[in-house]
């Protein structure tokens, strides 16, 4: 991220099409992975922000740059040829042919690979052992039950250990959400509610704790200050800096399962 000096508040620069301001390797890239720049690409022009930045947004399949009204279109420029690496990552990821969670395929549970299988050999309506998730029920409703099923495991698995990490530094959450944002992993509001993404369930048990710690941390600073990440190191054992590198290379991965109708 590039962090801009903070100037009087001005009306955002014109719009300009990606292709006038994209550098022309990145654009050659795309275009040689079949991609389209206009598409691919969009921006989000804000005078609440600080600093130009690029984040995912899985439903339009696109990469979205926040462009603050204090930035130029030349800053721009030269901060997305510095991320050209990572972007191409991410349009190729976001882009792949969508997982249906249904018998037979296979998906990550923790960050282990693990097999669906359908049987109507089950007392409950699911049951995980040795690699392989059972799932009782029709065909058709798989799908949506291993998403429930799923949803249920990451409230199980983030609970605690928020509970635990915030009783920790003496701050109580007031509620905890497990839901499917489309380019979060968390939030914590002012109120102390935090929300998580069922899809964490799916990582590696090491980068849940992490985007745990993360949005615990937030109920002392609600700010992303010096202070906020030594207390984000020491809410969890994970290399912080690690995990961030991990949710960007691989976390779009993630958002390619899905339970039910696209």
């Amino acid at each position: 991220m590039l962090f801009l000096k903070k100037r009087a508040p001005k009306p955002p620069p014109d719009s300009k099409p990606v292709l006038d301001w994209l550098p022309q390797n990145l654009a050659a890239s795309l275009a040689e992975a079949g991609f389209d720049a206009e598409q691919a690409l969009a921006v989000k022009h804000s005078t609440r922000a600080r600093r130009l930045s690029l984040r995912t947004n899985v439903k339009a399949r696109q990469i979205v740059l926040t462009f603050p009204a204090a930035a130029t279109w030349r800053q721009a420029q030269e901060f997305v040829a510095d991320q050209q690496r990572w972007i191409l990552s991410q349009i190729r990821q976001i882009s792949a042919a969508a997982v249906i969670l249904q018998d037979g395929e296979t998906f990550p549970f923790l960050g282990e690979p693990h097999l669906i299988s359908a049987t109507g050999k089950l007392r409950g309506a699911a049951e995980r052992r040795d690699g392989i998730l059972y799932m009782a029920g029709a065909p058709e409703h798989i799908p949506r039950r291993v998403r429930d099923y799923l949803t249920a495991q990451a409230r199980e698995e983030i609970s605690w250990r928020a509970r635990e990490k915030a009783e920790s530094i003496g701050r109580k959450i007031s509620r905890i959400r497990i839901g499917d944002p489309h380019s979060r992993w968390g939030s914590c509001s002012s109120q102390g509610v935090l929300s998580f993404s069922w899809r964490l369930v799916m990582a590696p048990e090491e980068m849940l704790d992490y985007v745990v710690a993360h949005e615990v941390a937030h109920l002392r600073h609600m700010d992303h200050s010096r202070a906020f990440w030594t207390l984000c190191q020491s809410l969890t054992e994970t290399n912080v800096s690690k995990s961030r590198k991990w949710f960007k290379v691989e976390g779009a991965k993630l958002f390619s399962y899905h339970g039910g109708a696209i």
